[in-house]
């Protein structure tokens, strides 16, 4: 508008996230996982930079386990993304009734020395 060409200088701040850490184009997040979804499989609910997405946790899946949520990390300049990296805690109940302290108790004797 008049004045001589010159550079434009943006400065970018990104803020922290509470539930989502970067790695390069991958993104990492924790879900806690209830024992009969680790030992058994099914879905839970994990924070993504898009709102909540259902992760699917295979069947015996254990604590510390890395699972892959492709393509929902932060997206490269070739246009594909990085992928969410999802570390399992494995949530194990606080108080058992009498009913299932017994069904655990045989869970144990099913499973021998892998309890």
């Amino acid at each position: 508008r008049g004045g001589p060409p010159g550079d434009l200088l943006v400065t970018v701040r990104v803020e922290p996230h509470p539930e989502l850490s970067r790695e390069g184009f991958d993104l990492r997040a924790r879900a806690r996982v209830p024992l009969a979804t680790a030992l058994l499989g099914g879905k839970v609910g994990v924070a993504t930079v898009k709102g909540k997405a259902m992760l699917t946790v295979p069947p015996g899946t254990q604590p510390g386990d890395v699972l892959r949520m492709a393509g929902l990390g932060v997206p490269r300049p070739s246009g594909a993304a990085g992928d969410e990296l999802v570390t399992v805690e494995v949530r194990l109940p606080g108080n058992l009734s009498p009913k299932a302290r017994e069904l655990v108790e045989k869970l144990r004797d099913e499973l021998g020395s892998e309890a």
